[in-house]
């Protein structure tokens, strides 16, 4: 394995040079504190917020997860036979529309908790 996600989401922020706060934006938190305290472990994860970092980070979810390391997923994704490649992308769509849908909810009743 390499490294934990929180250490992860840190690595690849640094590599992919944005701030706390320029990943905030690009996973719906308001701060870049939020960031902070995620990195340093001290705020676990949903899988939709995860799939938000995975993306606004570039970096496949088994990568950010540690499970396994960034040269070794993209061999191992070209050796699947072509059905699984495809199969994985329509997973990963389906992850992606339903971290969208669980977003659009949330900020719909936060919304209407400001309302009464």
């Amino acid at each position: 394995m390499n490294g934990t996600l929180y250490e992860n989401i840190r690595r690849f922020r640094m590599k992919n040079k944005m701030s706390q706060g320029d990943l905030a934006k690009l996973t719906g938190y308001a701060s870049n504190s939020m960031i902070a305290q995620i990195e340093d472990g001290a705020i676990d994860l949903h899988y939709s917020k995860i799939l938000k970092f995975a993306e606004a980070l570039n970096v496949p979810v088994p990568v950010l997860l540690g499970y396994i390391d960034e040269e070794s997923i993209t061999s191992e994704i070209a050796n699947l036979p072509k059905k699984w490649q495809e199969y994985m992308g329509v997973q990963l769509k389906f992850a992606k529309q339903t971290a969208n849908e669980e977003k659009e909810i949330g900020e719909l009743l936060f919304s209407n908790s400001h309302l009464n």
